[in-house]
Order: structure tokens, then C-alpha cells, then sequence
């Protein structure tokens, strides 16, 4: 994290290592006061060349939101007594069990 306003925002820097190494960015959370509610806004901003940003989005953009979805199902879920699960795609089910696969046969 290379900063953090509590109650306000958290801003998280791509490390250079990784399926990441490629990018050159970051990616953040910021609370934004409206009239009659709070709106909680991820953003992701980045640099890349053409293949990373469709590696981006092939792969690493799904798996990234659907666990984005799986962390604001449990904080919605514990701040309002709901049960929210918000279901995965086809797409990020295939890209789990093919690491999964890969992974076992490590």
C-alpha cells in the first residue's frame, strides 16, 4: 500500500514482479460522500503494451473482479445482515480450475 486516508482511501502500487511485471500502475479504493449515501469506487489505472493489457483482460481482470466481488459480498454482508453472493462467471470457474489443475501437478 503506498498510501492509506482511513474512512477515505487506500491506494495499492502494481509490484514489478509477477504476472504484474508488465504493468506500470496501481490500483485504488475511495469513499465518496454523496447527498444520500456513500458510493465505495475501485479504479484501476495502468501502463502496458498491447499484450499485456490483453493478458489483462483475458485473465488477470477477471480473477482480480471476482475476488474484488467476493470481498464486497462480505463486507456488504456483515454491515447489513444480508446473505449477498454474487455469482462467478463461466470464465473465471474455467480459469480456477485450470490453476488449480496446474497447481496439483506441482
Amino acid at each position: 500500500m503506498v498510501e492509506y486516508i482511513p474512512g477515505k482511501r487506500a491506494v495499492f502500487q502494481f509490484d514489478q514482479a509477477g504476472a504484474l511485471a508488465a504493468f506500470d500502475g496501481r490500483h485504488y479504493f475511495e469513499v465518496v460522500p454523496r447527498r444520500d449515501y456513500v458510493l465505495l469506487r475501485h479504479v484501476v489505472e495502468g501502463e502496458c503494451r498491447f499484450k499485456d493489457w490483453m493478458l489483462w483482460h483475458l485473465f488477470i481482470g477477471p480473477l482480480h473482479n471476482a475476488l474484488l466481488e467476493d470481498g464486497l459480498d462480505l463486507a456488504e454482508n456483515s454491515l447489513t445482515a444480508s446473505s449477498k453472493v454474487t455469482r462467478s462467471s463461466a470464465w473465471v470457474k474455467c480459469l480456477l480450475y485450470m490453476i488449480a489443475r496446474q497447481q496439483a501437478s506441482h
